[in-house]
């Protein structure tokens, strides 16, 4: 079995991510295959090119195995 990597929005000023990262904790809690990374946004530890590029669609959001290609089209 492969490891899947979750990546999820979030952010200090958005009051929907303690939800996200609830669930993330749950997710990696029953199953120890899932490794969860808070991708934080528009706050003081946003990195911004990992942010733009991880093309969110708002708080909370998130990937599954998201892939970038050469020419950055994501899948």
């Amino acid at each position: 079995m492969q490891n899947v990597l979750l990546e999820y929005s979030t952010g200090t000023t958005a009051a929907q991510s303690p939800g996200g990262e609830v669930y993330a904790d749950s997710l990696e809690s029953a199953n120890s295959q899932i490794i969860a990374v808070a991708v934080h946004g528009n706050d003081v530890m946003q990195v911004q090119q990992y942010y733009q590029q991880s093309n969110f669609s708002g708080f909370v959001s998130g990937h599954f195995n998201r892939q970038i290609k050469n020419d950055g089209i994501q899948n």
